[in-house]
């Protein structure tokens, strides 16, 4: 095995006296590395994505979320525990480790009606009520969101029930504004009110409350920007849902989510799940995956195609190589151990390339995360590709161009083609 590495790593540390085997060897040698540094730099452009939209929602989305299995509601009274006669939140509260909040959720039609010019316009829309407890600033630090807010009143002082905080998109569909004044805030109780959409008519109905003063607008991002906060019990009564969650929310206060998870699971059993960050966002996360799927795919076939210039080249190696091969096996050598020589060479290339390139495509993520040298045109929340390196996608890359180049040298090292009439013993 020494004496093959040995001729094998000759022959390719002889690739620098300019003749057309070794150019089209050093080809293979340029392509393969550059499929390899393209890989590792592509994905780790997917990572630096993920990464980016994750410290981007971290915040505002909690660590777990519990929701019902079956149905929307759940009633924060029922008995989830027979034995020790105890309900959801009680099971909580055992936790010294997370702060939650209860959370009733649904999709409403928000009505302001504007005055302009002497009459009053009725503006509509689209929007999801969130009702919250005095908890839920401690969960999802939403107050770090507002980027307009009443000098006067504060949401997430409860006292008030009628106090709301809405997002961007509705406050620019509703031209709604925040009450400074307490003028601004009585005309606003009575002019602002909600369109419930779930009713056994099955038509939306006009919710008969006092009415609500907003006292700030929030902006987290257009998929986030279509809510309105209010407290839990204006919802419940708005929603017609004494006593009842769509989900509960927590933070935990230290990192070990998994296992706080499956404490949590294991607790609150059958009827209620448990979603960490990326069950919270299965879209996002599903959309990256089969990105990062393709991308794989792509560059499979890439790595395949530059594969075919390593056939060419090991085929006129081989041939070129007829001479040293009569002399091998006059001394003696087998056909396998001939052929194993040429094998090994053809590994070497595949090495050395894989080095190169992952070599390379680390050095151009460190030099693109620290100077930002490759720019996003247009609007975006960066004006660079962020990257993040997953040593593990390094690792798949490393293994997915080894077996290909594996498979690629050990057909052609096999073709008896390329060793006949030679005077094997």
């Amino acid at each position: 095995i020494k004496m093959n590495f040995w001729i094998a790593s000759k022959y390719f540390f002889s690739l620098n006296n300019g003749s057309i085997i070794n150019i089209i060897s050093v080809i293979t040698i340029i392509g393969i590395t550059f499929s390899t540094l393209s890989m590792i730099f592509v994905l780790s452009v997917f990572n630096g994505f993920e990464q980016l939209v994750t410290n981007l929602h971290k915040e505002h989305i909690p660590n777990l979320k519990i929701e019902p299995v079956t149905g929307v509601y759940f009633s924060i009274d029922s008995i989830i525990d027979k034995n020790v006669n105890e309900t959801v939140i009680d099971k909580l509260k055992k936790y010294n480790t997370i702060i939650f909040s209860e959370v009733l959720e649904q999709e409403i039609i928000l009505e302001h009606q504007k005055s302009i010019n002497d009459s009053v316009e009725t503006l509509k829309s689209f929007s999801k009520i969130k009702g919250v407890d005095k908890n839920y600033n401690y969960v999802t630090n939403l107050s770090n969101y507002l980027i307009v807010e009443s000098n006067k009143y504060n949401f997430f002082d409860f006292n008030n029930l009628n106090f709301i905080v809405v997002g961007l998109d509705i406050a620019s569909k509703l031209n709604l504004s925040v009450a400074n004044t307490y003028e601004e805030a009585s005309k606003q109780k009575k002019l602002l009110n909600v369109w419930n959409l779930k009713t056994s008519k099955r038509k939306p109905e006009l919710i008969k409350n006092y009415g609500f003063v907003n006292t700030g607008i929030y902006s987290i991002s257009p998929d986030f920007d279509n809510y309105i906060y209010c407290s839990i019990e204006e919802a419940r009564h708005i929603l017609d849902k004494p006593n009842y969650c769509s989900s509960i929310e927590l933070r935990a206060k230290d990192s070990s989510f998994k296992n706080l998870k499956k404490l949590i699971q294991k607790d609150l059993g059958d009827e209620f799940v448990v979603k960490d960050f990326k069950e919270q966002m299965p879209f996002l996360y599903k959309m990256v995956n089969t990105e990062k799927i393709a991308v794989y795919l792509i560059f499979i076939l890439i790595v395949i195609v530059t594969m075919i210039t390593l056939v060419g080249s090991m085929s006129i190696f081989l041939l070129q190589k007829k001479e040293d091969m009569f002399i091998l096996a006059c001394l003696g050598s087998s056909i396998k151990k001939i052929k194993n020589i040429f094998f090994l060479w053809g590994q070497i290339i595949i090495f050395s390339s894989i080095f190169l390139g992952v070599i390379l495509g680390l050095f151009l993520c460190y030099v693109q995360d620290n100077f930002k040298i490759i720019k996003i045109h247009g609007n975006f929340i960066v004006d660079y590709y962020p990257v993040k390196i997953n040593f593990m996608d390094t690792f798949y890359i490393i293994i997915l161009v080894f077996l290909i180049g594996l498979i690629t040298s050990f057909y052609v090292s096999r073709k008896k083609y390329f060793y006949k009439n030679l005077p094997f013993h």
